[in-house]
């Protein structure tokens, strides 16, 4: 083994060894915490928020750059609220599954 001249080399080699030791004996672990998977009442919320983006319909409209607020859910579709109070009516998808309310959009 050839070794550097100057004290920078040696400096770094006794740094990185002890470092890697520590990520491969503790960084190989299993999760302290069990993944979280989202409900499919918060997978519909999400992308019925996202629908009201979609479509030539929506396109150059004065609510495409604003952010959803809260979506009200009737039998036979859906109003988007946005936050300069404009709304969008979707039909609803017999896909999505869920009841008549009131919910908020993720952030």
């Amino acid at each position: 083994m050839i070794r550097p001249k100057t004290g920078v080399g040696r400096v770094s080699a006794r740094f990185f060894f002890p470092v890697s030791a520590i990520m491969i004996l503790f960084g190989c672990g299993s999760p302290s915490r069990p993944y979280h998977y989202p409900a499919e009442e918060e997978v519909d919320i999400r992308l019925i928020c996202s629908q009201a983006y979609s479509g030539a319909e929506a396109r150059h409209q004065t609510w495409e750059k604003k952010k959803a607020l809260w979506l009200f859910i009737m039998n036979d579709r859906v109003t988007i609220f946005f936050e300069n109070d404009r709304t969008r009516v979707i039909p609803l998808n017999p896909e999505w599954s869920l009841a008549p309310g009131k919910y908020p959009c993720p952030g």
